[in-house]
């Protein structure tokens, strides 16, 4: 039996100066998606960055 893995697009933002300063950078958001995908035995795709064929 072939299991593929889910695919989980992540896409990060942050809208105000003071979602930085309360902890939810952009940075911080990527790292707490990408461990979640790892988590759940997920592949991630950040929706973020430009798709190349």
């Amino acid at each position: 039996m072939n299991e593929e893995k889910k695919v989980a697009g992540i896409y990060i933002r942050v809208s105000t100066e003071d979602q930085v300063r309360e902890g939810f950078s952009l940075g911080e958001q990527e790292e707490k998606l990408k461990q979640l995908c790892k988590y759940k035995d997920y592949k991630n795709r950040n929706a973020n960055e430009k798709r190349t064929r």
